[in-house]
């Protein structure tokens, strides 16, 4: 069975599987960030910064905040910071639909 690689190029150590199935078991599937239903296992210190496969720096997330604390860590790699997010801008119409039923 071919080694799979992390981010940073590292391969996991052999027992993933049971190491995975661990972290999964001892966060009984909720995940950390939300409380939803973990499929996935997340380094808390990414290897790349010397986190270790330790269950202790493992745990448990659902795929959408594995995802999404996954591409932040991406772009602090390749940035040196987190992204900037912009500001909410009011559609360029304007009007709300309340105020075209206040004319009838």
């Amino acid at each position: 069975m071919p080694t799979r690689r992390r981010g940073a190029g590292a391969p996991l150590p052999r027992n993933w599987g049971r190491i995975r199935q661990a972290v999964l078991a001892r966060d009984r599937q909720r995940c950390a960030i939300c409380g939803g239903y973990a499929t996935e296992v997340d380094h808390i210190i990414p290897a790349s910064q010397g986190g270790t496969d330790h269950p202790s720096n493992l745990q448990a997330l659902c795929r959408r905040d594995h995802l999404a604390k996954s591409g932040r860590e991406g772009w602090q790699a390749r940035f040196g910071r987190e992204p900037k997010q912009r500001e909410r801008e009011p559609h360029p119409g304007g009007w709300a639909i309340g105020d075209a039923l206040d004319d009838k």
